[in-house]
C-alpha cells in the first residue's frame, strides 16, 4: 500500500468536544457561526489585551493567553477538516476512477459471455446471474429524452 498525501494529520491537536457529534439539527441550528479565520481574530485580542493593560478589563476569565489558545484550537480544528474533506475528494475521484475500472473489465466479461453463449449456450447459466444483473442496469437505466423543437421566436409587436 502507498501512502496517500502529503503531510501529516494530528488529530490530537483537534479533540472536538465530548458533546460534537450528538447534537440535534436544532440545536446545531442555535450555535453562532464564527467568521472565517478566527484564530486571527483571537490573537489581535489577545495582542490589544496586552497592549491596553490596565486600562482594558477583560471578561471573567479571559486573559491573552487563553484567547489564544482558544484561537489555536480553532484554527486546528479548521486545518484538521481541510485535510479530511482533501482526502475524501481524492477518495471520492479514486472510487470513480476504480469503480469505471472494474465496470469496463466486468463489461467485456459480460460481451465475451453473450458472444460465445451464441456457440455454447452452456455458459448462459454458468453467467446467469451476470447475465442478469446486466439486463437489469440496462433497463434501469433512463432514455434520453429527445431533444424538443425550439419555440417559434415572438413576434414583434406593430
Amino acid at each position: 500500500m502507498r501512502d496517500v498525501g502529503r503531510g501529516r494529520l494530528n488529530f490530537l491537536s483537534a479533540v472536538p468536544p465530548d458533546e460534537a457529534g450528538s447534537l440535534s439539527a436544532a440545536e446545531v441550528a442555535r450555535i453562532p457561526r464564527a467568521p472565517r479565520a478566527v484564530g486571527t481574530l483571537c490573537e489581535l485580542g489577545a495582542d490589544a489585551i496586552e497592549r491596553a493593560g490596565k486600562a482594558f478589563q477583560p471578561p471573567a476569565g479571559v486573559t491573552p493567553d487563553s484567547l489564544r489558545k482558544a484561537g489555536e484550537r480553532a484554527d486546528g480544528m479548521d486545518l484538521v477538516i481541510h485535510d479530511i474533506e482533501v482526502l475524501l475528494n481524492r477518495y471520492k475521484q479514486g472510487n470513480l476512477l476504480v469503480d469505471a475500472q472494474a465496470y469496463s473489465i466486468v463489461r467485456q466479461v459480460n460481451d465475451q459471455v453473450k458472444a460465445q453463449a451464441k456457440l455454447n449456450p452452456e455458459l448462459s447459466h454458468f453467467f446467469a446471474q451476470l447475465l442478469q444483473a446486466f439486463a437489469k442496469v440496462r433497463s434501469t437505466r433512463e432514455e434520453p429524452a429527445p431533444a424538443s423543437a425550439p419555440s417559434p421566436a415572438p413576434t414583434p409587436k406593430p
